[in-house]
């Protein structure tokens, strides 16, 4: 049996999560994920090893763009992972790691 899929999601202001085309069984072909927090929505910026880039947005309906702040999710290079306590995270601010 394939393994089963493990996507990552996003919230946006309201704390509704958006599913992301990004497979965290396969975080062998990412280089970095970066996520920006604009109005309380989150943004997901993927960097793939191959140099593919991706962008996911949790809102398609923002009316401002107030830069609430980022961080490194997940970054290969300097042996960052985030993951495990994002996925536990009540809102898009709750960034306790």
């Amino acid at each position: 049996m394939e393994n089963e899929k493990d996507y990552l999601e996003i919230m946006d202001y309201a704390n509704n999560k958006i599913k992301t085309t990004i497979d965290l069984n396969r975080l062998d072909e990412i280089q970095s994920i970066i996520i920006t927090i604009i109005s309380g929505d989150e943004i997901c910026e993927v960097q793939y090893k191959n140099g593919k880039r991706e962008e996911f947005d949790s809102s398609n309906d923002r009316l401002q763009d107030f830069f609430d702040g980022s961080y490194v999710l997940y970054d290969v290079l300097d042996n960052t992972n985030f993951i495990e306590e994002f996925k536990k995270r009540k809102d898009s601010y709750d960034i306790n790691f």
